[in-house]
């Protein structure tokens, strides 16, 4: 599997690119002068593969929106502009050879600094669940925006112990293919629900870029229709991808809210989150429905 890495990117002439793992290690540091999108592409991949862009001002930058449509990675941003004292303070212990590469250090230490409850209250769940080898794939999706619970959940129904011994022989390999289906149908969930979110990051990013080149366009001739559409193109393709989330969470929860009973084999789930097993059960029973709405994004 191909490692997953943070990236911050700060464009110009002379491109700064910071790649850090999920442990806040910075893997390396450099100044690409006149950068095109081939050349970053290429240096990133050398690493890894991003599972989020960051980039140092509240609008991202049409250069690192390319960058992360390409990876199809999330694009984050900070609420404020870093300033430059901030980012001299909070890059001051790591090594980098020009300030390109401390804005990029720095950008992706803020977005750290956003999760750090959240990984903190990952570590407590990964120590109560005995996941400690899970770790980064578990705070990789806390970053992609997938909910920490639905992670662990899946962690948990994929590392199930095996049917017991006194079980049917035939019972019993039935039983394990169901399993096998199960994990597989989890992990298309989770993937699933990154993918989406990634998307819904970069085509809101595009939005905002669009906003601002509508504000320079309007100062001198007024919004053409052609911006306008652009503009309304994206909001559509935003709302219909929300749509998508937000009915798979739904249809979650109703299944969760219809569940009885569980058998003795299968982890407890506490009611406060809709119930893994059920999405699974329903995303198998609906599955080529659900893969054509996939499929077009």
């Amino acid at each position: 599997m191909t490692k997953k890495i943070i990236v911050g990117i700060d464009p110009g002439t002379y491109v700064g690119i910071a790649i850090f793992d999920i442990r806040k290690n910075l893997i390396s540091a450099c100044t690409i002068k006149n950068g095109g999108r081939e050349k970053v592409v290429e240096e990133i991949i050398r690493h890894g593969t991003p599972s989020v862009v960051v980039t140092d001002v509240t609008s991202p930058p049409e250069f690192v929106i390319h960058i992360a449509t390409y990876f199809n990675a999330r694009i984050c941003s900070p609420e404020t502009t870093i300033s430059e004292q901030e980012k001299i303070s909070i890059a001051h212990s790591y090594d980098y050879q020009s300030p390109h590469e401390r804005d990029a250090i720095a950008a992706v230490l803020k977005f750290f600094k956003q999760y750090e409850n959240k990984f903190r209250w990952a570590d407590k769940l990964i120590a109560e669940k005995g996941l400690e080898g899970h770790e980064d794939e578990i705070k990789h999706n806390i970053l992609a925006g997938v909910r920490i619970t639905d992670t662990i959940k899946a962690l948990e129904m994929i590392n199930l112990p095996p049917i017991k011994a006194h079980v049917k022989e035939s019972n019993a390999a039935g039983r394990e293919n169901e399993r096998r289906v199960d994990r597989e149908t989890i992990l298309e969930l989770l993937e699933s629900n990154a993918r989406l979110r990634s998307r819904i990051s970069i085509l809101s990013a595009e939005k905002a870029a669009l906003e601002n080149r509508i504000k320079e366009v309007k100062r001198e001739f007024g919004m053409s229709g052609e911006v306008r559409k652009l503009l309304e193109s994206k909001d559509m393709q935003i709302k219909r991808l929300r749509m998508l989330l937000e009915r798979k969470e739904q249809k979650k929860a109703e299944q969760a809210s219809r569940k009885d009973s569980q058998t003795s084999e299968k982890p407890k789930i506490t009611k406060a989150e809709p119930d893994l097993e059920d999405v699974v059960g329903l995303y198998r029973n609906e599955r080529m429905k659900k893969m054509n709405d996939y499929r077009e994004y």
